[in-house]
């Protein structure tokens, strides 16, 4: 029997459950999306759930990029789709939620993880320029650093059928939803973050206004080097 401590307990449960879910759903679902994590995915999580007549399984990111590959790769005949975003600006905003000041010490495990260990670290510009080097001893509880192309391919190709862009999300959906991908997502009156057009900021412009040292940039685009290619982002 393993022995979880209690205020796990609950947390372990509930992954269990979404394993299993997830699982299942490769097997009989549709449509496969996977909740890309620092990708505003609550909105079309959401956009999932108001659709009517749809047998569709959202893959949860607290599951290991291993798992999540072998779940899309069990779907193979189901639609299987995420977003991405631009490296430059997922990094940033997964260092502003991995260091914000409410953490709950006994709350998600991920997140109290990535808080010890960015914290140890004077800037985001000193945790950019180390996070190559200490990523294979801490990839585990630095969820939300984990290259994009990590989740969605293996050995080179990807496991999914579409992939659009958070800095376009109308657009993407546009296209998500034109013939041959059958997908007519509609999102209903209250629908959280209903779509935005997300302006894509000049890189040096962003690199510059979070701090960003030309190191600092150089580690980032190195490290994500598959996520800009794959995904056709400008470095």
């Amino acid at each position: 029997m393993i022995n979880i401590p209690k205020q796990l307990r609950w947390e372990y449960r509930k992954l269990n459950r979404e394993r299993l879910s997830a699982l299942k759903g490769a097997f009989c679902s549709d449509i496969m999306y996977f909740r890309m994590p620092k990708v505003a995915s609550q909105t079309i999580t959401q956009a999932l759930n108001e659709m009517e007549n749809t047998n569709a399984t959202v893959i949860p990111h607290s599951l290991s990029p291993a798992m999540v590959r072998r779940i899309l790769q069990f779907g193979e005949k189901s639609f299987r789709f995420t977003f991405v975003r631009n490296p430059y600006t997922r990094f940033v905003s997964a260092y502003k939620w991995a260091t914000r000041n409410n953490i709950d010490p006994l709350g998600y495990e991920v997140d109290v993880q990535q808080h010890s260990i960015i914290s140890r670290y004077s800037s985001i510009d000193s945790f950019a320029v180390a996070l190559p080097s200490i990523y294979q001893e801490h990839r585990k509880h630095l969820l939300h650093f984990i290259p994009q192309t990590e989740w969605v391919t293996y050995k080179g190709q990807l496991l999914i059928d579409f992939w659009g862009k958070l800095e376009t999300l109308s657009e993407s959906l546009t296209l998500l939803s034109a013939e041959g991908f059958n997908l007519p997502i509609v999102f209903g009156a209250n629908t959280k973050n209903s779509a935005p057009s997300m302006a894509v900021e000049n890189n040096d412009e962003y690199a510059h206004r979070y701090g960003l040292s030309d190191d600092a940039r150089h580690a980032i685009s190195t490290f994500h080097e598959n996520d800009f290619s794959v995904f056709n982002y400008k470095k």
